[in-house]
């Protein structure tokens, strides 16, 4: 699909405000506000998976050599950013490998000591959903057969991928105030398919639906104002429920520079990332919001310059944790994604370079 979509581009540039929002958090640890808005985040890279789901699987065409080009492209783009990564990270921490290391690090999506490549976990989920896109592009061009199909797929991984979590979560609760020893369910992902990113493979099925049948779901929330409060009350409560898990997780409702555990397998993740996605379809589709759109345009590139930008300056300036606060992320993420913005402008610009951002 060659034609932008401005809705697609707006919601991409929202959630990688929010991606970039999260990493290197400078908020103190008593921040209640802060924990809420890191709770709100989770809902950013399900976000990319719905819009990509919905353009890939409902295109009208689809080739084996475009297809293999482009596997192929995002592989060896990851390969150069972690050469890329290497390089940055070398420069400021004891960083040593063994040439078989090295063979892991930059083929095998191995890691080295002292080089945070945290982020490329993303490209990984992302390599899978391309691994099965001619499958799920094959159901959704096959009728309405096809479709069941690719809803069959969809409630596979959605049971593996959150489902088995939203169970164990409540196991878990039950142990901790009840004598009984309940048992978790997690041995059913043993005879589940899709590997380890099976909430991933749920959320790019699903944006094919929603995709699809976008007119339709968009007439059906405008048919009636109660409706209408259906996308920001999916947010509120989504957010809500993962500040939650939050303090189930940790007992306190305060940032304490503590991450979610598992948070894209809960099932409020779920409900915040479709909720988040049908607001800026819905409420958000004026002409006039270029710069979101802007940046919606061009993420990849943002996505993978910000991650070492922060990963290498952040420390650069040595800070205390004293001087941590909500409005210190804020200018941190604004400035960040003003930086990797620039720098991705300039090197579209390049031939042949301009790859690593596309």
């Amino acid at each position: 699909m060659k034609e932008r979509i401005n809705y697609l581009d707006r919601i991409k540039g929202f959630s990688i405000i929010m991606v970039v929002f999260c990493h290197t958090a400078l908020l103190p640890k008593d921040s209640i506000l802060g924990n809420i808005l890191m709770s709100l985040a989770w809902g950013a890279v399900p976000c990319f998976f719905l819009v990509s789901g919905g353009i890939m699987n409902c295109s009208k065409h689809f080739s084996w050599k475009k297809y293999f080009i482009r596997l192929i492209k995002i592989y060896f783009v990851l390969v150069v950013w972690k050469v890329i990564y290497l390089l940055a990270y070398s420069g400021i921490n004891d960083v040593s490998f063994s040439k078989e290391s090295l063979f892991k690090y930059l083929f095998l999506f191995g890691n080295i000591e002292n080089v945070n490549t945290g982020v490329m976990w993303f490209m990984t989920a992302y390599l899978l959903a391309m691994l099965l896109y001619p499958i799920t592009w094959f159901l959704f061009n096959s009728g309405k057969t096809g479709e069941t199909a690719a809803g069959f797929l969809m409630l596979i991984s959605f049971i593996g991928g959150i489902g088995v979590n939203f169970v164990n979560f409540f196991v878990d609760i039950l142990r901790k105030i009840t004598p009984v020893h309940f048992p978790t369910v997690e041995r059913i992902n043993m005879v589940l398919p899709l590997g380890d990113y099976k909430n991933f493979v749920f959320y790019f099925i699903l944006g094919g639906f929603l995709f699809r049948y976008r007119n339709e779901i968009s007439a059906f929330i405008k048919s009636k104002k109660l409706l209408m409060a259906l996308p920001p009350i999916m947010v509120v409560a989504g957010t809500a429920g993962l500040t939650v898990v939050k303090f189930v997780q940790t007992g306190s409702f305060r940032w304490n520079g503590v991450y979610l555990q598992d948070g894209y397998g809960f099932l409020s993740t779920m409900v915040l990332a479709v909720g988040a996605y049908l607001f800026v379809q819905v409420y958000l589709s004026s002409p006039h919001m270029r710069i979101t759109d802007f940046i919606g345009r061009n993420t990849m590139g943002i996505y993978y310059i910000h991650y070492v930008l922060l990963g290498v300056c952040v420390p650069l300036l040595k800070l205390s944790t004293d001087n941590y606060s909500l409005l210190l992320n804020i200018v941190k993420t604004v400035i960040t994604v003003i930086i990797s913005l620039a720098i991705t402008f300039v090197i579209k610009k390049i031939p042949f370079v301009k790859n690593l951002v596309e």
